[in-house]
């Protein structure tokens, strides 16, 4: 099965676009995605609060821009782990999310993380290798067995979708 990306891209070689030309269609293509995915996660984050560190202050998990709000960077800790891994199910959960993920390529594209006025830190975050790793038995988190296996069955899709584009 073709992805979205993969077939504009088959469409444009057709019309005789330069390879420039299709790269920045492909790059529009998946910046739209990535602007609805984010949004999709904040209305599946909205109202999660995680305790930040040792302060009595909690932090929300909202996406802004650069900043995907990776548990680390929202305290690190189990209880900030588990609601990320909450949330990552029920944004997954969503309508159409998996399949607007699956078909721009999302689960492999590199996340970013830069904070408010700082500058961007190398990370080597997916959606897809969070997924798999919130999945694991001992992960890190307070996320109960059901959030696991939700995770679980979510990365095995994506598994499979992969092991589909590879043919």
């Amino acid at each position: 099965m073709l992805t979205r990306i993969a077939f504009c891209a088959a469409l444009l070689a057709a019309c005789g676009c330069t390879d420039d030309e299709r790269a920045a269609r492909d790059r529009a293509a998946r910046d739209k995605a990535l602007g609805e995915a984010m949004a999709r996660w904040n209305a599946a984050a909205d109202g999660a609060q995680v305790p930040f560190l040792d302060t009595g202050r909690t932090v929300g998990l909202e996406w802004v821009n650069d900043a995907f709000p990776h548990p680390t960077f929202k305290g690190g800790s189990k209880e900030a782990y588990g609601e990320f891994a909450r949330v990552m199910v029920k944004f997954l959960d969503g309508k159409g999310t998996f399949d607007l993920l699956a078909e721009n390529d999302l689960f492999a594209h590199p996340l970013r993380y830069a904070p408010p006025g700082g500058n961007e830190l190398k990370v080597d975050w997916t959606l897809g290798k969070l997924i798999a790793d919130l999945a694991q038995p001992g992960a890190i988190g307070d996320h109960d067995d059901a959030t696991r296996k939700a995770l679980k069955g979510y990365a095995d899709k994506i598994a499979d979708r992969a092991k589909k584009k590879d043919k």
